[in-house]
């Protein structure tokens, strides 16, 4: 857990970590850092200074966000499109995209908002919608078997149903 305020950690080994809380302060992964397969890296206001090294499929890892206040996403959303398994948005800070993502699982928005920006997001799994979410200026790619579900309804800018996917 990094919940420091203000301070950075300086992490220059070759590590695996099943579970990682950013929740304030910035970890300086200098070292070879690898999430363990199935791990989970929930982030609060806390930053890394380089993703994670996941990229051989089946490899992916979870990302929780649960932010107090506004913030962007940073490098522990890795852009590899094998990185990432669910994502989770709850806290009541924003959310927004910076970069295009590949979701190879859910993506499930409990509070607060999540934002894709310009970006494009492609989702392999489900869609829970809890909670706003902004994605009229960005695209999103369904690329696997997408139902849609949840308590709020989304508002959808581009959608993109890729030829083997289906979205209900």
């Amino acid at each position: 857990t990094m919940d420091r305020t203000g301070s950075t950690l300086n992490l220059p080994a070759t590590i695996t970590i099943t579970n990682l809380n950013l929740l304030t302060g910035t970890l300086n992964n200098t070292g070879s850092l690898t999430m363990a397969t199935g791990g989970t890296l929930t982030r609060n206001t806390g930053t890394m200074t380089s993703s994670p090294i996941n990229s051989a499929p089946g490899s992916a890892y979870n990302i929780i966000y649960n932010p107090e206040s506004d913030i962007t996403s940073g490098l522990e959303f890795s852009t590899n499109s094998n990185a990432i398994n669910n994502v989770t948005k709850s806290g009541l800070g924003a959310l927004l995209l910076v970069n295009n993502y590949t979701i190879n699982g859910d993506l499930t928005l409990n509070d607060g908002n999540f934002n894709i920006g310009t970006t494009d997001l492609t989702l392999k799994g489900n869609l829970t919608s809890n909670s706003s979410s902004t994605f009229m200026n960005g695209l999103l790619i369904c690329d696997g078997a997408t139902v849609f579900s949840g308590t709020t309804i989304l508002s959808l800018g581009d959608l993109q149903v890729n030829s083997t996917a289906s979205a209900t």
